[in-house]
């Protein structure tokens, strides 16, 4: 795992021992961490009975499971974010304009906050992924407004008031600015479900954390990517550059497209991924729509 792909880093707990590994974990490494983990809590550091640790975890699966293909179709959303910066890269060639600067700035810094997102439900902090979501929501908004002005107008644009131009992107997506500013300002219509009530102790606690309602924060980032996606596509075509030349650099081989080529392979990995996370979670999917392979040589 590079140093730049920490939001990959998937949070674990074993014998009281918290620890993290990548969610391209290989069933080899994740039984690797266990037997050190069983030897540690056995202070048995040397590994002296090592054999015995083996038998203890024979009925343990440590192959792929639903939860792995899930991290997966997260982590190919930063992906395809990346492939899109790229992108934006080989469009930049074709403009000097100021408001091709500015947009490629304020869209290329937004990998960041994808990935903060990530790491914030990966946690289960599901609430305070929703300030990010709305930065993301925002800057992809006032970035795509921009579009064509010059500086003064670009100084002058007031982010918060862009919202409405999404709707030309995925209509009436600007109706999801009202959940997003609600829960990121605590919005008492929001409060409420913040409280979590244990009937049975009689209890009253707040909701801290909570890996059900990360996995439903989960499609927030395909709703945002999709956006993302196609304010690219619409900048690309202002600036004429949709026939340019551009490369995939792929793990074992680079592939020659054009920039059109490229954003609708980007468009249909989202699709493709949206319909495997739907598939796992039991919601209605496209049986038509090819599913995803962990390819084994991205494993570590």
């Amino acid at each position: 795992m590079r140093e730049n792909e920490i939001y990959k880093l998937i949070p674990y707990l074993l014998y009281d021992i918290p620890y993290s590994l990548p969610s391209n974990a290989s069933p080899a490494l994740r039984r690797q961490v266990h037997l050190a983990l069983m030897a540690y809590k056995n202070d048995d550091y040397n590994f002296d009975n090592v054999s015995s640790y083996l038998e203890d975890i024979d009925n343990i699966d440590f192959s792929f499971d639903e939860a792995t293909i899930r991290d997966y179709c997260v982590d190919s959303v930063v992906g395809v974010i990346i492939q899109l910066v790229d992108v934006l890269k080989d469009v930049m060639q074709s403009s000097k304009e100021i408001y091709s600067l500015v947009y490629f700035n304020a869209m290329g810094r937004l990998r960041a906050s994808f990935e903060s997102s990530i790491i914030l439900l990966r946690n289960g902090y599901y609430i305070e992924s929703s300030p990010i979501f709305r930065l993301i929501f925002e800057q992809i908004a006032w970035a795509y407004s921009i579009i064509g002005k010059d500086q003064s107008e670009i100084e002058n644009s007031k982010v918060t008031q862009q919202i409405n131009i999404l709707n030309e992107l995925i209509p009436n997506s600007s109706a999801m600015y009202g959940p997003y500013s609600q829960e990121a300002h605590l919005d008492p219509r929001k409060i409420g479900t913040y409280i979590s009530v244990d009937e049975e102790l009689n209890m009253v606690g707040h909701r801290y954390r909570s890996g059900e309602k990360s996995k439903e924060k989960y499609y927030d980032l395909f709703f945002l990517a999709r956006l993302y996606c196609k304010s690219i596509y619409n900048f690309s075509e202002r600036l004429n550059a949709l026939d340019l030349d551009s490369v995939i650099q792929l793990a074992d081989k680079q592939i020659s497209c054009s920039i059109k080529e490229r954003l609708g392979y980007a468009h249909n990995s989202l699709t493709i991924i949206l319909n495997q996370m739907r598939k796992i979670d039991g919601l209605e999917y496209n049986e038509n729509i090819p599913g995803i392979k962990i390819m084994d040589d991205l494993m570590v």
